[in-house]
């Protein structure tokens, strides 16, 4: 974005091509990487990796249009580049991890919970959904009104509609007066099985820009809703929207601050920890991390999703919930970190999913059982996990 913003002769229209070209290359990189041969081709500013994917999924003809060095168009190709174009286009074959987008390491790893849906669905974009603070119906109409705008009804939460289209609905007049949010509608689900009620006492330990937090003040305005995170700039953020959603219940702390303080211990009815992870769950929103995610990558926020349910533990008051929640489709972040924590603490009781979700859902996820666990090839939403632990 920043990039884009420096070159002044692009309007609006080409900074959107161009993103959605970027976004486009960046799902199909570990297949591109795998064509480029890194030990012999050297990536600079993206120029093999766009020809790589110009190679495999369009025709010579494109490519000469592209790059023909009329005005800011990129160089024309030089006879290395034309040869590899060449070659590229006669031998195309694989590897299975490649074919699916994947690098070897992650393919593997995520075969051990995704099925074929799932890699497919990583090859798409991800759905744009909103969360709606007041009434639904009112929302939806006021939106259609546009005729731009095609909505549907989220399959599982009762606040959520789905946007058929990506547009920018940050400048409509009902999300500037807070009548609305953007969220997916796995962080809407999490938020509505914390069950907020009246006078309840909730802390959201790594709230982030606050989509959860928000959620949760907004179902139940009754209830008095902590947020924390380690990031003061994020907290600024979530502040600002809480002001423009005149949300009046919800407070915000520094976790370092909030964390020496033993007043919050055993204090809170239901504690939340939406954990800093792998984010395996929102391939199709962050391509990137099919290249940047490593075995050591994911180790180091293991031991800090341990650490956080450690801090956590302490602030569940009598009686209270931990709810452990990721953005991850790695068993090794979800179910295995589930049963350490139960290991590790035995003053806790695991509270089965399903009968949570039947509930507090329109309706329950399919395969629902002691785990919330969401898929984006059979609930068409982000990979999403969350355990529920009621303290004894």
């Amino acid at each position: 974005r920043k990039e884009l913003k420096n070159r002044r002769y692009a309007g609006s229209k080409d900074r959107r091509s161009i993103t959605e070209i970027i976004y486009t290359v960046m799902r199909r990189a570990p297949l591109l990487l795998e064509a480029l041969d890194l030990s012999k081709w050297k990536i600079q500013k993206g120029r093999p990796l766009m020809l790589a994917y110009l190679a495999l999924y369009e025709d010579e003809k494109v490519i000469e249009e592209i790059f023909c060095e009329d005005g800011h168009a990129p160089s024309k190709c030089s006879d290395e580049e034309h040869a590899f174009i060449k070659n590229l286009s006669l031998n195309n074959s694989f590897s299975l991890a490649a074919q699916n987008w994947m690098g070897d390491w992650l393919f593997t790893t995520l075969q051990e919970t995704c099925t074929p849906d799932d890699f497919n669905q990583f090859k798409e974009q991800a759905p744009f959904d909103i969360r709606v603070n007041k009434s639904l119906e009112e929302v939806k109409k006021a939106l259609e009104k546009d005729d731009t705008v095609a909505l549907t009804d989220t399959p599982f939460s009762p606040m959520g509609l789905r946007v058929s289209s990506q547009i920018n609905l940050q400048n409509h007049p009902l999300f500037q007066e807070g009548d609305f949010d953007i969220q997916e509608e796995s962080s809407q689900i999490v938020s509505l099985l914390c069950d907020p009620k009246p006078g309840m006492k909730i802390l959201d330990l790594c709230a982030g820009a606050g989509g959860k937090a928000l959620a949760l003040a907004a179902l139940c305005p009754e209830a008095e809703i902590t947020a924390t995170d380690i990031a003061p700039h994020r907290l600024d953020i979530a502040q600002k929207r809480a002001q423009q959603q005149r949300l009046r219940n919800i407070h915000f702390l520094d976790y370092r601050s909030f964390i020496k303080d033993a007043s919050h211990i055993d204090f809170y009815d239901i504690v939340l920890v939406d954990a800093p992870c792998s984010g395996t769950g929102t391939l199709r929103r962050h391509p990137e991390l099919k290249v940047s995610l490593s075995p050591d990558v994911v180790e180091d926020y293991i031991q800090i999703q341990r650490q956080l349910l450690i801090d956590a533990q302490r602030f569940v008051g009598h009686a209270g919930r931990l709810v452990y929640a990721t953005c991850s489709l790695l068993k090794g972040e979800n179910q295995d970190q589930a049963q350490w924590f139960l290991d590790n603490h035995t003053f806790f009781s695991q509270v089965n999913a399903k009968e949570i979700c039947d509930k507090l859902l329109k309706e329950t996820p399919e395969n629902t059982t002691s785990f919330l666990e969401l898929k984006p090839g059979k609930h068409k939403t982000d990979g999403f996990f969350a355990a529920f632990f009621d303290k004894d």
